[in-house]
């Protein structure tokens, strides 16, 4: 499981949570992360969902994010300097 620790719901403040380990490719769904993982390591998420309101988060497991810096382009606001 990842170390991440939602204290509260963002949307209803709830704190009764639910979390799974999911893939990140589905047998009829999108490859939410194209070219993270292998052919014997598929990415995954850690999904949280928030069981007063529904709420769903995901989080990229952490041993994954060292091939999503690299392989994905990073997210600049704009108006903010580089």
């Amino acid at each position: 499981m990842s170390a991440r620790a939602i204290k509260a719901c963002p949307e209803c403040g709830g704190t009764d949570f639910y979390v799974e380990e999911v893939a990140a490719t589905g047998a009829y769904g999108p490859n939410l992360l194209p070219g993270i993982g292998g052919f014997f390591d598929k990415a995954e998420f850690t999904l949280y969902v928030c069981g007063t309101c529904g709420y769903t988060r995901f989080f990229v497991r952490e041993r994954f994010l060292p091939q999503v810096r690299e392989k994905f382009a990073r997210y600049q606001p704009e108006g903010q300097p580089d």
